[in-house]
């Protein structure tokens, strides 16, 4: 494998600019069809190198977000660009030779392989797919993968059923990594796993970005595993980016109060330190009928009637943090 250079800030590889994700739905015989608004006009952007987390309480739309970026699912609205490139419009011809720069590790490690391939099989896939090797040399670049995800080369023989969860998770970024993406979607990569198993594979995942130069769009509900490996982080609430900023920022001073009150619910490993939790009332609303204006504002311990009929637009508040609410002005 080539190792890329990561010293030198580059081009945005991944771009997403205003996008929508309806999803048309009956709720009865007779009852008239509604819309769910899963992703409702939100822009993220992507540097070489760089992980920005996407986090979120679930139903947010974090994961409709990723597969819609991926092209899983046509978008409804809005325009995706890989390496500077246009892909929403692609036909599935057309983007069939881009996909080996936007690759995916799901969350269950064990219905995203096939158990009638052996692991092998499972690898030599993408390589074949995509012509990354000769025939010749796949062996030799499967092992190769499996080593630089832990795993012993006699795995290539084996089904997915003969490992752990963990060892699973592995295979999939193997299977990831092996046409030499430039972006890799993790949706809920590590959340399926023992909490010990969970820092061998993020540690895995950082060693790899270290040494190819990987961007992850990392999609988690876990704040503290969002901080460990993130460098900017993106929240995300009922279809809509309400905050965005580095990983530092976020973390001490957040500016929304969805974020504010997600953090506050994070445990911190220091016993006897004084925290305040704050709580949210009530249930997250209904993408099928989103509130109007700010829609985190039937929660918000500090709404205003402006919150209620006008929707907040992001504003940048010091470079490299942004938020999107109506109390918050820049410094």
């Amino acid at each position: 494998m080539t190792t890329r250079d990561t010293g030198s800030a580059g081009p945005e590889v991944l771009s997403v600019q205003d996008l929508v994700k309806h999803y048309p739905v009956r709720r009865g015989l007779f009852a008239a069809p509604g819309t769910v608004h899963a992703v409702d006009g939100i822009d993220l952007r992507l540097m070489p190198g760089e992980t920005l987390g996407l986090v979120g309480e679930s139903g947010c739309g974090k994961s409709s977000a990723g597969k819609t970026i991926l092209g899983l699912t046509p978008p409804t609205s809005g325009v995706i660009r890989l390496n500077g490139r246009r892909i929403d419009t692609l036909s599935r011809g057309s983007m069939r030779p881009l996909r080996k720069d936007l690759q995916v590790v799901f969350q269950d490690p064990f219905s995203s392989l096939n158990p009638r391939m052996t692991v092998g099989d499972i690898l030599a896939e993408p390589l074949r797919n995509f012509d990354v090797v000769p025939a010749s040399g796949r062996d030799g670049r499967i092992a190769e993968l499996l080593d630089r995800v832990g795993l012993p080369a006699a795995a290539a023989g084996r089904y997915p059923y003969e490992f752990s969860g963990g060892q699973r998770q592995r295979i999939g970024i193997a299977r990831a990594l092996a046409p030499e993406p430039k972006v890799i979607v993790c949706d809920e990569s590590v959340s399926a796993l023992d909490v010990s198993v969970q820092a061998q594979v993020i540690n895995l995942l950082m060693d790899l970005q270290r040494d190819f130069g990987i961007s992850y769009l990392f999609i988690a509900h876990d704040l503290a595993v969002v901080e460990h490996i993130s460098h900017r982080v993106a929240v995300m609430y009922l279809g809509r980016i309400v905050e965005i900023a580095d990983k530092a920022a976020l973390y001490a001073r957040p500016q929304h109060p969805y974020t504010e009150a997600l953090l506050s619910a994070v445990p911190r490993p220091e016993p006897g330190r004084a925290r305040t939790r704050i709580p949210l009332k009530g249930d997250v609303p209904s993408p099928l009928n989103p509130p109007s204006g700010c829609r985190f504002h039937t929660r918000c311990p500090l709404a205003i009637d402006r919150c209620r009929t006008e929707v907040p637009a992001m504003t940048k508040l010091r470079p490299g943090h942004s938020v999107a609410c109506h109390l918050r002005t820049p410094d």
